[in-house]
């Protein structure tokens, strides 16, 4: 059905169980032709809040900007899940102008539109959304759920940070995740913590010394990232009594133990650990005789073999014959990042028709750095960037080509 007769039922339809999923079905289809008849809709407090929602909803998906002078004037609708939901679609939006009116939003009195406030701001990349994230760690200083959320839209806007509000709140994380009575909340500070030290920031002493004091071995959400922060502050005794966890072996490969590394490879028969150890020594170049892990039974471990040769001999004929194959595809495809002029039209051709999964992919790469620092492939990039956020039939890809554009636009 096209876009005027789904708006043409979108008023006409009486029968309310067929009507409520016409808004989901203008979102799929992306047309903004139907921001204004969807906008006016969501104002009418007599339509059924079933059928305003899902409107609110559908114009979040569509991303239009013009739909932000809609969605402010419902921010105080008697409906909580209307509020809700309209604070999730300006995240989605994600323009500056939403940045104020989900801001207003701190103090609602329905804690779903309390946390859709901070996970909205954390899809704004602004460097105005960290300071009044960090406002909010005062107003909800009770709440173990909001904090945890604001730390986790702190770690997606580091880079957005002044620094002198990055070092406070690294100070402000290692007190909290040593006090932390939550799993789920010191999971987050620690990838917030460990996420700082990668841009260049280390832990104390002290702080590993209360750090440990707190850990449980057998915890699979904090261990791994307590793991981490041994790589960070160099502790190589603990981490390799911690070997052959693969968080370990990561943390060994920060400390920059790549001769032991390349010793237990050779000692060890357990396809994951070898995984691991391949998986550390790609991410930091470290260059060995891979012949025998490419022809090894385990995908995993080929895969990892192929990213050491790549980076070791820069040869984008082996990811060619390997993505010709199709074997761990989405894998090959996320190494296209270290080929971009070779690689765009593989990329072009996979984002526009592939798989949703490849195609998701494909759009991740294409915003890798190596593209989007390559000023020679910006035409190329919008032309496809375009093409998707108008064109691709899952929503939320639509959004993230959307997002592209503005990297280098």
């Amino acid at each position: 059905m096209d876009i005027d007769s789904l708006l043409l039922q979108l008023y006409n339809e009486p029968d309310i169980e067929i009507r409520r999923y016409i808004p989901d079905k203008l979102a799929k289809i992306g047309d903004w032709r139907s921001t204004k008849p969807l906008g006016e809709l969501i104002l009418q407090l007599e339509q059924p809040e079933i059928l305003r929602n899902e409107a609110v909803e559908s114009l979040g998906k569509q991303g239009d900007p013009d739909a932000v002078k809609y969605l402010i004037q419902i921010l105080a609708d008697p409906n909580d899940e209307i509020r809700r939901t309209a604070v999730w679609s300006l995240g989605q939006i994600a323009t500056f102008p939403c940045i104020q009116p989900i801001f207003s939003m701190k103090s609602d009195p329905n804690f779903m539109v309390k946390k859709w406030v901070i996970k909205s701001l954390a899809r704004i990349l602004h460097p105005s959304v960290p300071k009044l994230l960090d406002e909010l760690f005062q107003h909800y200083y009770d709440n173990f759920e909001l904090i945890t959320e604001i730390y986790r839209a702190n770690t997606r806007l580091l880079n957005f940070m002044t620094i002198e509000l990055r070092e406070i709140l690294i100070k402000k994380a290692q007190t909290d995740i040593v006090n932390s009575q939550s799993k789920i909340l010191t999971q987050a500070i620690g990838i917030f913590l460990n996420s700082s030290y990668e841009l260049g920031y280390q832990p104390s002493d002290q702080f590993i010394s209360h750090y440990s004091n707190i850990i449980d071995p057998k915890d699979t959400l904090v261990f791994p990232q307590y793991l981490l922060t041994l790589g960070y502050a160099k502790q190589v005794k603990r981490l390799k009594n911690n070997y052959p966890h693969k968080y370990a072996i990561l943390g060994l490969g920060i400390t920059g133990e790549f001769d032991f590394l390349t010793e237990k490879l050779n000692d060890t028969e357990d396809k994951k650990t070898i995984s691991a150890i391949l998986e550390t020594l790609a991410i930091w170049k470290k260059c060995i005789p891979i012949d025998s892990y490419m022809n090894d039974s385990d995908l995993d471990i080929q895969l990892q073999a192929l990213h050491i040769s790549l980076k070791c001999k820069n040869n984008f004929d082996d990811l060619q014959r390997w993505y010709k194959v199709g074997r761990g595809l989405n894998f090959v495809i996320q190494l296209m990042k270290y080929y971009p002029e070779q690689s765009i039209q593989i990329l072009e051709k996979e984002v526009k028709s592939g798989i949703k999964s490849a195609r998701q992919v494909a759009l991740y790469t294409l915003t890798s750095e190596t593209f989007i620092s390559n000023r020679y492939l910006h035409p190329k990039l919008i032309e496809i960037f375009n093409f998707v956020a108008k064109h691709d039939k899952i929503w939320h890809i639509r959004r993230d080509a959307r997002f592209s554009l503005k990297l280098i636009q």
